[in-house]
């Protein structure tokens, strides 16, 4: 069957060779980033803070010195990269397909994939081993094409999107955001069109959901 990325897709010779670009299946090396190409006003500068993590897709910082990475279907890892030291990146979360969703709340971080939203509770003192998450949330699509996570906790509420899966097509249930209690209950649509990304507005204590 045709991928959902293709759906829509004129079929001239020319639309036909079009593909998304592949990603890296390994991380880039650190001499390898294109770091100094970088041009930036008079008094700033840039330099490579952490290395070694692999298709990275959210940050989130925790209470007790650690920043945590997901990632989505290339690594399928959850890294913590200590704040000060080194920097070195170290997977807590493994063989987690879509791993992409993290959200860090009174000591929990919260992940969702493709099917499910999970909490990891006490996660900075037990990076060596996590232990088995508790589910709070297994009701999702599911799906491959904008089918990953991103989380944002506000108040008392978590919020989620559940991406279209196809560029043209008539998404049904999917293309929507919700929200929800931090325990899984209380579902509530939020907005209905194709996001795949958050953001929050501080001024205004409004979301945005961001299609990319």
């Amino acid at each position: 069957p045709e991928p959902g990325w293709a759906k829509g897709r004129p079929k001239t010779d020319t639309a036909m060779k079009m593909a998304p670009v592949p990603a890296f299946p390994v991380p880039t090396a650190v001499d390898q980033l294109p770091t100094k190409k970088l041009k930036l006003p008079p008094g700033f500068k840039v330099e490579t803070w952490a290395s070694g993590v692999l298709d990275a897709r959210e940050l989130r910082q925790g209470a007790k010195g650690n920043i945590f990475v997901s990632s989505l279907f290339v690594a399928n890892k959850v890294y913590a990269i200590p704040e000060k030291g080194e920097h070195k990146a170290k997977v807590i979360i493994d063989k987690m397909p879509m791993a992409t969703g993290i959200a860090f709340h009174d000591g929990s971080l919260f992940v969702a994939t493709n099917t499910k939203i999970m909490r990891y509770d006490n996660v900075e003192d037990n990076l060596d081993k996590l232990g088995e998450p508790k589910v709070i949330y297994d009701k999702l699509p599911g799906g491959e094409d904008h089918s990953w996570k991103y989380l944002r906790i506000k108040g008392d509420k978590l919020y989620f999107n559940i991406g279209a899966p196809c560029n043209i097509c008539d998404p049904g249930a999917y293309a929507k955001s919700y929200r929800m209690n931090l325990d899984g209950t209380g579902r509530q649509t939020t907005a209905s069109r194709d996001p795949t990304t958050r953001r929050s507005h501080s001024a205004t204590r409004t979301d945005d959901d961001r299609r990319t």
